[in-house]
């Protein structure tokens, strides 16, 4: 079996234990949503950009042909070690496309106005606006165009609303309790201005 230099350990457990950090610190990153595996709430363009989703690409099939490898190594010299090497690069690559595609609520907002006139999601979770024209747009709690400070809903949007710029995306805490929050589009030209956020109690588990 090959050893390290100094003799101490065999490499196949030096493998492991760096596979096993890795394992954890990709974890931990999931976990904390840094920004390196998990996209960030707010930022320019989508989600998915095609750049991070062919990085990603890149990345897990890199991993997935290592753990082939440390699996034909494994099954080859009877090395458990090289087993759970290869196991950990697979977990490493499910966690990373796990960050990259984990559901998400979001509004995109087009030229003429909201997507769509209803979004359902939890309460205390977390709903995106994603401006996708040439000019920024501000949203606020409110009726056809008109900010309502009164009105229940996400902080962020009681009036006078966020302003979002173009081609970015902005993402709100949900209320913490169930309803329907109106929500509305600030600006001229703008046919679809009102769409319905709706917050559901997650099912306890």
């Amino acid at each position: 079996m090959a050893r390290s230099r100094g003799g101490d350990l065999p490499v196949e457990d030096w493998l492991a234990m760096v596979a096993g950090l890795a394992v954890v610190v990709v974890f931990c990153g999931c976990a904390v949503r840094w920004s390196a595996l998990v996209p960030p709430d707010d930022g320019a363009g989508p989600y998915r950009t095609p750049e991070r989703v062919h990085t990603v690409l890149v990345v897990v099939g890199v991993l997935g042909l290592a753990a082939l490898v440390l699996a034909a190594r494994a099954w080859w010299a009877d090395a458990g070690a090289s087993w759970f090497s290869a196991g950990a690069l697979v977990t490493i690559g499910a966690m990373l496309l796990l960050g990259l595609y984990m559901p998400r609520v979001e509004a995109q907002i087009v030229a003429d106005g909201f997507g769509d006139t209803w979004y359902g999601t939890d309460t205390d979770g977390r709903f995106s606006l994603y401006n996708t024209t040439g000019e920024p747009v501000t949203v606020c709690l409110g009726l056809s165009g008109d900010c309502d400070a009164g009105a229940p809903g996400p902080p962020e949007l009681r009036s006078p609303g966020l302003t979002i710029p173009a081609g970015h995306r902005r993402t709100v805490r949900t209320p913490g309790r169930a309803g329907n929050f109106k929500l509305t589009l600030v600006g001229p030209g703008i046919s679809h201005r009102d769409a319905i956020l709706h917050t559901e109690v997650p099912p306890s588990s």
